[in-house]
C-alpha cells in the first residue's frame, strides 16, 4: 500500500479540519502551470497588453488558478518595500440555464464590484469576447484552460492526478481510485476541478458516517448525473472548436492580405536584370572587287 501524502495526525482531528486540508490541497498538474507560467508573464511584461481573457470549461480549474494569482500577487506586493495597492474584483459567471450567456447580468455585476457605472447596450447581446474590434484585440491576450483529453499523453496524466488526489484524501485506509480512472474521466469529462469537487464530496460522506476508506459505490453515489455530464461535454467541445481552427484562420489571413499561404514566395535578393542577347552582324551580299 503507498504511503499517505497527508499528516497521519489528521485522522485524530475533527472532520471539518479533514475537509479543509483537502479542499485546499491544489495538485500542480502541467495544465495548470502552463496557464499560470502564460498568465503570470503577462502581468509581468504586458508589452502592449491591457485585458487577458482566460477560456475553459465549467470545472476546468478557473476558480483554483484566479485565488492561486491573488494570493502570488499578495506575496510579490508584500515583499516589495515600496507601498501598493492591488486592486482584485473576482466575479462569479453564471451559467444559463437555457440559451446564451446573459453578458448584460455579467457586465452588470462586474461593474457594482468595481464601483463603476452601468450604461445599457443597445445590442440584445455582447459580441463573442474573442471577436473583439482591432483596436482591442491588439491589447488583450487570450489564454485557453483546456480540459484533459483522451490522447495517451492527457490520459498519464489524468491517472497521475487521481492517483496524488487519492494519497491526500484524508482517511484511514487509502481508497483505489485508479482502478476506476474511466469512470472518473467520463463523469468529470477531464476537468480537475468537477473531480475534486466530486472527491470532496465522497470525502465529507465518508466523514459524516465514520466510513474507513472512499468505495466505488461513494463515487457513484455524489457522481454529477450523465445527462449534467453530457452537457458540459458539449458545452466544452464546443467551446473548444474556436480554438481549434487557427489553421483555417491563417489560410483566410493569407488569402486577405493577398499572399500565397500554399508556397513559399521566392524572391531573389539579387536585382533583376535584362538579359541581353549578342548580336550577329551579318555582311550584305555583293561582289568584291579583284585588283
Amino acid at each position: 500500500m503507498a504511503k499517505a501524502g497527508f499528516p497521519v495526525s489528521l485522522l485524530a482531528e475533527e472532520g471539518s479540519a479533514r475537509l479543509s486540508y483537502f479542499r485546499q490541497f491544489v495538485i500542480a498538474h502541467p495544465r495548470l502551470k502552463e496557464i499560470d507560467g502564460a498568465l503570470w508573464s503577462t502581468i509581468l511584461e504586458p508589452a502592449g497588453v491591457s485585458l487577458v481573457f482566460v477560456y475553459g470549461p465549467t470545472g476546468v480549474g478557473k476558480t483554483t488558478l484566479r485565488r492561486h494569482l491573488e494570493s502570488r500577487l499578495k506575496e510579490e506586493g508584500c515583499g516589495r518595500h515600496e507601498k501598493r495597492h492591488l486592486a482584485v474584483v473576482g466575479v462569479d459567471a453564471i451559467p444559463p440555464d437555457a440559451g446564451h450567456f446573459a453578458w448584460r447580468d455579467f457586465y452588470r455585476r462586474t461593474l457594482k464590484e468595481l464601483e463603476q457605472p452601468f450604461l445599457p447596450e443597445s445590442a440584445d447581446q455582447a459580441p463573442t469576447l474573442r471577436n473583439l474590434s482591432g483596436q482591442l484585440s491588439r491589447r488583450s491576450r487570450h489564454l485557453h484552460f483546456s480540459r484533459y483529453g483522451t490522447s495517451g499523453e492527457d490520459l498519464k496524466v489524468f491517472r497521475s492526478i487521481i492517483y496524488n488526489l487519492q494519497l491526500h484524501l484524508p482517511v484511514a485506509r487509502t481508497p483505489n481510485l485508479i482502478k476506476h480512472w474511466e469512470y472518473l474521466y467520463a463523469r468529470s469529462i477531464g476537468c480537475t476541478g468537477i473531480l475534486k469537487d466530486w472527491l470532496v464530496r465522497c470525502l465529507a460522506a465518508a466523514i459524516a458516517d465514520k466510513s474507513q476508506t472512499i468505495t466505488l459505490k461513494r463515487l457513484e453515489e455524489y457522481a454529477l448525473p450523465a445527462s449534467q455530464c453530457e452537457r458540459i461535454a458539449t458545452e466544452a467541445i464546443e467551446g473548444e472548436r474556436y480554438f481549434t481552427d487557427e489553421e483555417e484562420s491563417s489560410r483566410r489571413l493569407m488569402g486577405l492580405l493577398g499572399l500565397n499561404a500554399g508556397a513559399e514566395a521566392n524572391v531573389s535578393t539579387q536585382p533583376e536584370t535584362a538579359a541581353i542577347t549578342p548580336r550577329v552582324i551579318e555582311r550584305k551580299p555583293r561582289r568584291d572587287k579583284i585588283e
